[in-house]
């Protein structure tokens, strides 16, 4: 047992040996192994460092490519717009003078400026010659032209003005027989208006006043001028076109004119005006609308029969051998009050009045009464059908 436990030491102890015989040998190669690290660390720092220059190299390169492909595209879109100009210069179809364009004083511009400078005085150019051929064919529809080309129309208006002088004579004599033409009536329909106002105010209301229709108390007719219209007129009259007004625009008169003739307004008389009747009931004065209903339907037909007898009156030359006719209808509608005033003012103004109504009704002299016969024929006689009727 003991030579087995020393055994078993001396089996240690001779491995100890052994280790430590290769202990100095494991510590070479473990220098040599410190010094290969070292090394792979040395090429290691120097692959890093060639690695980071290459990716250097490469971001430059990449940054030189873009900033070639900017300039190529810059140089692409700038070859775009050349030939975008070239076609749009192309389309121009320039006619005129080239000394005629604006382009920029100085240093030689550049082809964007120079572009931009033969555009717009392009532009300006055919602004230009469209006005002249609009002006132009304007004034050749105002003149009954034929020609068509503009030096040619120029030459004949030249030609044709070269004798104005022994037109203007003649010119004159016509522009005053326009200004007679418009000025003349106008003048002469106010004063129509003026006559007629002076009669209503001073002869057909004094007329009127004397009547007596229901509880109205007194009535006059009443114009409301159109001052408008009337003032227009006023100007019209007072043209006067002497030499070289007829094409001025500065005659306040001549553009008025102008206005209604273009307008292609057609003055009626009853256009100076609007009739108004005015009516006192109670001592309260009333105006009203002659298009609209007045009073009752009895007075209202009783007031436009008077106002329209008066009125026929006044136009015809009637007296006594020389009576008019006027038939009534209706006559049952004026009440009995008014029939009687009615009936004097037609005795007074040379009427004689037939009036009809389907039964007899106050206030006539005499009656006659319509049969109709058998086959519908109508029937009067004398001896029949008349029936006087004495009046107190």
């Amino acid at each position: 047992t003991e030579l087995r436990r020393w055994k078993r030491s001396v089996d240690e102890q001779t491995k100890q040996l052994d280790l430590i015989r290769t202990l100095s040998e494991k510590e070479g190669r473990l220098r040599q192994m410190n010094d290969q690290v070292h090394c792979l660390k040395e090429e290691a720092s120097k692959l890093e460092q060639l690695i980071k220059r290459q990716q250097e190299d490469e971001t430059r390169k990449q940054d030189a490519l873009a900033v070639i492909r900017d300039h190529e595209k810059g140089r692409e879109a700038k070859d775009a717009r050349i030939i975008s100009m070239r076609r749009r210069i192309e389309g121009f179809s320039i006619v005129a003078d080239p000394q005629h364009l604006k382009l920029p004083q100085g240093e030689v511009p550049e082809l964007e400026q120079l572009f931009q400078c033969l555009e717009t005085s392009y532009y300006q150019w055919n602004t230009s010659q469209r006005e002249v051929s609009e002006q132009f064919t304007l004034l050749r529809r105002e003149l009954n032209a034929e020609t068509a080309d503009i030096i040619a129309f120029l030459a004949d208006i030249e030609q044709e003005y070269a004798g104005v002088d022994d037109v203007s004579a003649k010119m004159g004599s016509l522009i005053e027989n326009i200004s007679k033409c418009f000025a003349n009536p106008a003048a002469d329909l106010l004063e129509k208006y003026n006559n007629f106002r002076d009669f209503i105010n001073q002869k057909f209301n004094r007329d009127l006043a004397r009547l007596t229709i229901s509880n109205i108390e007194q009535l006059r007719i009443e114009l409301v001028p159109n001052q408008g219209l009337q003032s227009d007129l006023k100007e019209i009259g007072n043209l006067h076109l002497g030499e070289g007004q007829l094409f001025s625009s500065n005659v306040a008169e001549l553009t008025l004119l102008r206005k209604y003739i273009e307008r292609g307004t057609a003055i009626a008389f009853t256009d100076l005006f609007t009739l108004q009747l005015k009516l006192r009931i109670n001592g309260k004065d009333k105006v009203v609308d002659l298009s609209k209903q007045v009073e009752s339907d009895g007075t209202d037909r009783m007031l436009r029969l008077v106002i329209v007898m008066q009125a026929i009156s006044r136009m015809a030359d009637l007296d006594a051998d020389n009576r008019l006719v006027v038939f009534i209808d209706e006559i049952a509608t004026i009440d009995g009050r008014n029939r009687p005033q009615l009936v004097e003012f037609c005795r007074e103004h040379h009427f004689y009045p037939i009036f009809a109504a389907p039964e007899m009704v106050a206030g006539f002299d005499r009656y006659v009464m319509i049969n109709r016969a058998a086959d519908n024929s109508i029937v009067v006689a004398e001896d029949k059908h008349y029936i006087d009727v004495e009046r107190d």
